[in-house]
């Protein structure tokens, strides 16, 4: 993977250079060829599965500890380890710029954007977390901002009944995505809770930044499944989010300390999810597929986390969901300007 000695190896073996080339793009198609197969594969597989998922999220009472649960995310989350565990294989020095290139073309992704040359990402999972330019994102003069690149799939007032809706028209009780002891319970008589949902596409920016400034206390670890969170499968398995891998951050903001609440959501072939200011964060991980839908992993931070609006959060290592649930006066209204299916970038103000 070094292009030094690589060199060096060639000019004293003689090798022409086209067989090099040859060799490693060889090398990536069976790699690939592979992982496709095995993902097909698995894919029939989750889709055989998949009304398992449908019938069980239809009874809330059982969606987080079916076996039949467990057993339809499985497909999905070994399909995910596989592509986390290529995204990491190192890419040939030749290979890099025309292959990511093709991922930009595809996914419509600005590579302008980006702070490093193309042939700088050794591998696949470098470069779908690249970092980008400073300045490219002007973090707007507002107390709430868009925590990362995405299209806005859902936004409003949180109902008196506490239940969440993620697509229009479906809806399930909060806890079982934020679990207990949830922002419902704590939040103060004259409030109410809100919610907006983020989509990021496999061609957005996968970092994610502070929606506010605020602070964390807790941490929550769900590990669920790691299904697909398109919008189309979401109308279909009512309450996916509820059984979807997720890391949910609880915490206060605003002079009355409001709650909120910053939630990643896990998607099939993320290979995972990490958090800047906590390296114990484990997610992905095979020990839990087996486990159930209902345990968690908390952490409650002795020295609580001050987030600065703007300050980057962590990464996807590649697209997923964000979904903020946050208290506020039963005045608070998002801008005009926020609608459903509409794009928005870090920063941008949301009021």
């Amino acid at each position: 993977n070094n292009p030094q000695q690589a060199t060096v190896f060639i000019k004293e073996k003689g090798i022409p250079q086209t067989i090099i080339y040859y060799i490693g793009l060889s090398i990536w198609l069976m790699y690939f060829t592979i992982y496709a197969i095995v993902s097909i594969g698995l894919c029939i597989v989750g889709a055989i599965l998949l009304p398992l998922l449908q019938y069980a999220t239809t009874t809330p009472e059982i969606t987080a500890s079916s076996y039949w649960v467990q057993l339809a995310l499985i497909p999905a989350s070994i399909s995910s380890k596989l592509f986390g565990s290529i995204e990491q294989i190192p890419l040939p020095m030749f290979l890099r710029e025309p292959l990511y290139r093709l991922w930009a073309t595809c996914t419509k992704c600005d590579l302008t954007e980006m702070k490093n040359d193309l042939k700088s990402y050794k591998n696949l999972g470098e470069f779908f977390i690249r970092e980008l330019k400073s300045g490219v994102r002007p973090i707007q003069n507002s107390d709430l901002v868009a925590p990362c690149d995405a299209r806005v799939l859902q936004f409003g007032r949180v109902p008196e009944n506490g239940k969440i809706t993620h697509v229009k028209g479906y809806a399930y009780p909060i806890e079982l995505f934020l679990g207990e002891n949830t922002l419902m319970e704590k939040k103060k008589k004259e409030n109410r809770l809100y919610q907006i949902v983020f989509y990021l596409s496999p061609g957005d920016c996968h970092r994610y930044y502070s929606p506010a400034d605020w602070t964390v206390n807790h941490r929550r670890h769900f590990p669920g499944g790691l299904y697909s969170v398109a919008p189309m499968l979401i109308k279909y398995v009512n309450g996916l989010f509820a059984i979807q891998e997720r890391v949910v951050l609880h915490g206060t903001w605003g002079a009355e300390n409001n709650g909120f609440s910053m939630n990643l959501v896990g998607a099939m072939n993320v290979g995972s999810m990490t958090l800047n200011f906590d390296e114990s964060l484990r997610t992905n991980q095979m020990n839990h597929w087996f486990t159930s839908r209902s345990q968690t992993y908390e952490k409650t931070y002795k020295d609580p986390v001050d987030l600065q609006k703007g300050e980057e959060v962590g990464v996807f290592h590649l697209g997923s969901t964000i979904v903020l649930i946050f208290e506020a006066s039963k005045d608070f209204q998002f801008g005009e300007h926020i609608q459903p299916h509409q794009p928005i970038k870090i920063g941008q103000s949301l009021l």
